[in-house]
């Protein structure tokens, strides 16, 4: 498909959110290990009614741009975990960040072995190999820029978009207690100012670093937003 890629869903018909049940906060004997996936390149997403021709001119329109997301640091969002960390360590649980980003591609399949929400891989030997209960999962799915065309038409500027995915897995069942992945709305940012600025393109960096601090901030009131009366979670902007 070339470098640029469409923008496609990666929820599939799992349920978007799962919310946390409110006895979690009360489980202060669980090991809770918290943990990214290993950062993606970022990259110039398209959307739209577009044919093969179509596809391959707008990749090459979109080369300059896409090089240049793909040389910024998509290693920033794993400091979401540390968040994580902390706030959970406030509340009294016992939790800790692993070492390493969890791969899923080096872990076998589930077969899920009934009705309910399960990890696609199976997450369970990571409870004796990090001697932790529950896993949080914390990712970068999509991240980058999205624009629309029509054909090789654009139908307006480049927007920031960085779609983050939160989960909670139970290490003994491979269940997912916990889910969050936001509406597509929730994940852009318009670019402002001038967006064609090759080639350090200043202000759409400016917007995609502040879409990923969105999609941090997502991920921590998801997950915190309903502890202790819903206290809301700060973050300051890049």
């Amino acid at each position: 498909m070339g470098a640029a890629v469409l923008l496609m869903s990666l929820v599939g018909c799992a349920p978007a959110r799962m919310s946390l049940k409110p006895s979690f906060w009360k489980e202060t004997q669980l090991k809770v290990g918290v943990a990214t996936l290993p950062p993606q390149k970022f990259a110039a997403y398209r959307a739209g009614s577009q044919g093969l021709m179509d596809m391959a001119i707008n990749s090459a329109m979109a080369g300059s741009l896409e090089a240049h997301l793909q040389s910024m640091d998509a290693s920033k969002f794993a400091a979401v975990a540390d968040q994580y960390v902390e706030r959970l360590t406030e509340r009294g649980l016992n939790a800790r960040k692993l070492d390493k980003p969890v791969n899923p591609n080096l872990l076998q399949s589930f077969s899920a072995p009934g009705s309910g929400e399960f990890a696609e891989k199976d997450m369970r030997p990571l409870a004796e190999k990090e001697d932790i209960d529950m896993l949080i999962l914390l990712s970068l799915q999509q991240c980058g820029t999205i624009r629309k065309y029509y054909g090789f038409i654009p139908l307006g500027a480049p927007e920031a978009v960085c779609v983050s995915k939160g989960e909670m897995i139970n290490l003994k069942t491979n269940e997912i207690a916990w889910r969050a992945y936001p509406e597509m709305s929730e994940a852009m940012l318009p670019v402002e100012g001038e967006w064609d600025q090759a080639p350090d393109y200043r202000n759409v960096t400016r917007a995609v670093d502040r879409a990923m601090s969105q999609a941090q901030l997502f991920l921590l009131k998801e997950f915190f937003g309903s502890a202790r009366g819903g206290t809301a979670v700060s973050q300051s902007r890049r």
